[in-house]
This record gives structure tokens, C-alpha cells and sequence, in this order.
């Protein structure tokens, strides 16, 4: 079985809102609560690029929860997709988060 990935843009307050570049990208164990900071539960992290995109490789097929923390200083709060589906030799992708 392949390894999969997950790929998005973060952006701040809407999804037309000014990306957000440095953004820590965290990929969660399924059911991973936003607020929830038990490091057993992080599969892998990220940042996200100056175009404000992420990409997590070389996951296993699963589902996930996917946190984006903006950077120091940011006025934006976390956020959480939940319910990521991860399969054998694929990235999903489009799984964009918006900061509120």
C-alpha cells in the first residue's frame, strides 16, 4: 500500500481572504479536537509556503484532521478541517482552511 498526501491553501478570514504565509500546518489523528494539545495525536506538521499553500506527504491511507496555527503576531485565531480522507498513492487535494 502507497502513502498518501494532503494539500491546501490557508487563507485569513474568508475563502477569498489574504493568503497566509508561515502558517503552522498540523495533521491530526482522526477526531483531534481543535483545542486539543496531546502530541500522541500529531501525525505530522508543516508550514505553509509565501503563497500561503501546505503540503503533508508520505501519510498513511486514513482519515484525518488537519489544524492550521497562523504565524506570531497574527490577529487570526486556529482553525480545523476535519474528516480528511487519505488514500493509497494519492494527495487530496483542495483542502483549504480559512483562519478566523
Amino acid at each position: 500500500e502507497q502513502t498518501g498526501g494532503i494539500a491546501g491553501t490557508v487563507r485569513a478570514t474568508s475563502d477569498t481572504g489574504s493568503v497566509v504565509a508561515n502558517a503552522s500546518i498540523e495533521i491530526l489523528k482522526a477526531g483531534t479536537a481543535l483545542t486539543d494539545t496531546t502530541s500522541a495525536n500529531v501525525i505530522a506538521t508543516t508550514k505553509t509556503d509565501s503563497t500561503g499553500k501546505y503540503d503533508a506527504l508520505w501519510l498513511q491511507p486514513a482519515t484525518y484532521s488537519v489544524r492550521a496555527t497562523p504565524p506570531s503576531g497574527s490577529t487570526n485565531q486556529p482553525a480545523l478541517v476535519a474528516n480528511v480522507a487519505v488514500t493509497s498513492g494519492a494527495t487530496t487535494t483542495g483542502t483549504n482552511i480559512v483562519l478566523p
